[in-house]
């Protein structure tokens, strides 16, 4: 991942931080289902983020809430998944699906939203054997991260902050991460100035990277070119290619509408 931060430069030589679909092109997909994630390559993005739980019989499942109807995720067989119709009608993917329909397309953010998915989680990309270019794994819970760190030292790994913890270098410390992951769409009308210039060099200064939460408005995205940080998401594809990666004179534009469900949060 460090190899492609430094691919794309500015004039002024930072880089041009890393686009990142959040759960795929969900502004145009429903969201966490194959058909956004290869909208999210198809539109050219760096990196497709997904969430992933694991099933009371140990499969690997690509959804991002912890319940299913009345029940928690951690309770169903894979076998009743299996049976469930997204409302566009797609099924709910596995975890390796996902990886042979990306690898080597584009790479992949791993969100591990259940503690116990982390040690599965290292075994499916040890066996698939993913590289430090082609994955990164994250999680809220920095003790998660930590564990996957352990068995997955050369994976980047970042912990995500929803609120402001009173040290988020620390605790990326301790989990051993590489990346803090801001997810502070909702801390304030404008989140983009708390990120200071500051705040960036204290965090670079610490050998960290930066990667910001799935931003969809304009002013702030145009704001936030101003700002050097490694990776940032979006529901909306073409908004990051607009701001971060902007289209050559020779790309065709991706015709696209919306047919899903947006997210909502990390």
């Amino acid at each position: 991942m460090r190899k492609m931060l430094t691919e794309r430069k500015h004039p002024d030589g930072r880089p041009y931080a890393l686009t990142i679909a959040h759960r795929g092109a969900s502004a145009y997909r429903y969201e966490n289902t194959l058909a956004a994630i290869d909208l999210a390559i198809e539109m050219g993005m760096d990196m497709v983020e997904i969430d992933i739980h694991a099933t009371s019989d140990g499969r690997l499942i690509v959804f991002h809430d912890y319940r299913l109807g009345n029940r928690a995720i951690e309770d169903y067989a894979y076998e009743e998944i299996q049976r469930v119709r997204l409302p566009d009608g797609s099924p709910i993917p596995l975890l390796e699906e996902v990886i042979e329909r990306v690898h080597r397309r584009c790479s992949l953010y791993i969100e591990i939203k259940s503690p116990s998915s982390a040690a599965p989680v290292a075994r499916m990309i040890r066996r698939y054997g993913l590289t430090p270019e082609e994955v990164l794994i994250g999680s809220f819970h920095h003790e998660t991260v930590k564990e996957a760190k352990m068995h997955l030292p050369e994976i980047p790994a970042a912990v995500l902050f929803r609120c402001s913890p009173v040290d988020p270098i620390g605790l990326a410390r301790d989990a051993g991460a590489d990346f803090i992951h801001f997810c502070w769409e909702n801390m304030a009308p404008h989140p983009s100035r708390l990120i200071t210039p500051d705040l960036v060099d204290l965090i670079r200064n610490e050998g960290l990277g930066i990667i910001l939460w799935h931003e969809e408005r304009e002013d702030e995205l145009s704001f936030l070119q101003q700002r050097w940080f490694d990776g940032i998401c979006s529901d909306d594809p073409l908004l990051l290619k607009k701001y971060f990666c902007p289209i050559k004179e020779s790309e065709q534009p991706v015709e696209v509408r919306w047919n899903g469900r947006r997210g909502a949060g990390m």
